[in-house]
């Protein structure tokens, strides 16, 4: 890696102390009218970078630079100052810049000014306990420092407004070192305006007597706040803050924190108030939610009760239709008897066939009126099983559909009961009908016999 002593100088026209990537070295040319500019690093890693970016850049001690006087334009020491260990070193690399600058050093860096008044708040800007900043260089010290160089044609201004505890620059004191933006877990912080001027950064343009650029550069500069035009007998350049600045925001935070618990304290009260009438609302609420589950109770012994009788008749229906079914089978039998009393009878009744022809087919209409029963009694199980389902669903019902229910199914009931004692009714009037026919048809065939054993003799 190339070194001071193989770069030919005539070729840039400014210096950057500090390049680190090489973003300085951008500013410079945007805003402060640089060409070509070599920039000077320690890290070598940052060098590297810079330089695969497009930057001219070398490995050099900033502290501890041989470099002939003016031999650029001006000098750039752009958040470098404040990463060095004492205000000597400060200083010597201060006298540097503008030893070998022509026309102007430019510095910049994180404002310190604010600490101890921030500190008086409770506060601290977040970069106020990084490590890496050694130096906390203020005002003050770049006063002192061209006083002692004999810069007397300088701009100290302050850049980037922090007008109140909003700024994610500011954290609450008591927030971990180390860190950036403000986040709520960093702490709880008051919001309230500052009473005197708080930036991010401290700018300093330091001009050489001779420099006739010098006005043109400050209007090229955006966003700049003059310390001395902030300056007055109470604040001047170097003490923006003094502790009666600090005793005043103070105040005006107490006042505002008293404020806020006035008001908090009232919207406890409020709240208290609200919470003891939702209080005594649930209390009611829950007597009346007791009482629907006794109700509750009541409904389900109900409805067990009624699920009981609907068991009951249940069984009572499945006897019926047990019965139903022996009487079916007795007709069954007694149509086989008959069809079997046919089979004998066919070849020597012919006549008495077609004589009892329309008592046959009365059998059969009882015989179809049998099968048509069954279905009756089958459907009526249907209803049963329907009714049953109904039952067990009434615990979810209201009562009075309940109520409605069990009127519907008993007035069904009723009509399906007596609808099964006029069909046994008819039933029984068909047995005693087939008993008849029975009995009519052993006479004819007793007749019958003697007429035959005549036949035979003859």
């Amino acid at each position: 890696m190339k070194t001071l002593a193989d770069i030919d100088l005539s070729a840039f026209d400014f210096l950057d102390f500090g390049s680190s990537q090489g973003d300085s070295m951008k500013f410079a040319k945007e805003y402060l009218g640089g060409k070509r500019g070599l920039g000077i690093d320690f890290d070598r890693k940052k060098i590297e970078k810079a330089q695969r970016q497009g930057y001219d850049c070398l490995l050099g001690d900033i502290t501890a630079l041989e470099l002939p006087d003016k031999c650029v334009d001006f000098v750039v020491i752009s958040h470098v100052l404040e990463h060095l260990h004492t205000f000597e070193s400060v200083t010597k690399t201060i006298a540097s810049a503008v030893r070998v600058a022509r026309h102007f050093v430019y510095i910049q860096g994180p404002w310190y000014d604010a600490d101890e008044y921030l500190a008086g708040l409770g506060l601290k800007f977040y970069w106020s306990d990084w490590k890496i900043h050694r130096f906390h260089l203020a005002s003050h010290h770049l006063v002192q420092i061209l006083d002692s160089l004999g810069v007397q044609r300088r701009t100290i201004a302050g850049r980037g407004d922090v007008a109140d505890t909003s700024h994610f620059a500011i954290h609450p004191i008591t927030s971990p070192p180390e860190q950036h933006h403000y986040r709520p877990e960093h702490g709880y912080k008051s919001i309230f305006p500052f009473s005197r001027p708080v930036f991010k950064e401290i700018v300093c343009i330091a001009a050489k007597p001779d420099y006739e650029g010098y006005p043109s550069l400050l209007g090229r500069l955006p966003g700049l706040a003059s310390l001395d035009a902030l300056s007055d007998e109470q604040h001047p350049t170097g003490t923006l803050y003094t502790q009666a600045d600090i005793i005043h925001d103070l105040n005006h935070l107490t006042g505002m924190l008293t404020e806020r618990y006035l008001q908090s304290k009232a919207d406890s009260e409020d709240s208290y108030a609200k919470f003891k009438a939702k209080e005594q609302d649930a209390k009611d609420l829950h007597q009346r939610l007791a009482a629907k589950e006794q109700d509750a109770k009541e409904l389900h012994l109900r409805l067990t009760a009624k699920e009981q009788d609907a068991k009951d008749l249940y069984q009572q229906l499945e006897e019926k239709r047990a019965d139903n079914q022996r009487l079916y089978e007795m007709v069954q039998e007694l149509r086989g008897q008959i069809d079997s009393i046919k089979a004998e009878s066919q070849t020597k009744l012919d006549e008495s066939r077609r004589a009892f022809k329309g008592k046959e087919e009365d059998a059969r209409r009882i015989y179809a009126m049998l099968q048509e029963k069954r279905e009756d009694n089958q459907r009526l199980y249907d209803l049963l099983q329907e009714a049953r389902a109904a039952l067990s669903a009434m615990g979810r019902e209201h009562r009075a559909e309940l109520e409605a229910v069990r009127k519907r199914y008993r007035t069904r009931q009723e009509a399906k009961e007596a609808e099964a004692a006029r069909m046994y009714e008819r039933l029984q009037q068909r047995r005693e009908d087939a008993r008849q026919l029975t009995a009519v048809i052993q006479m004819l065939h007793a007749r019958l016999e003697p007429s035959e054993a005549g036949s035979q003799s003859n």
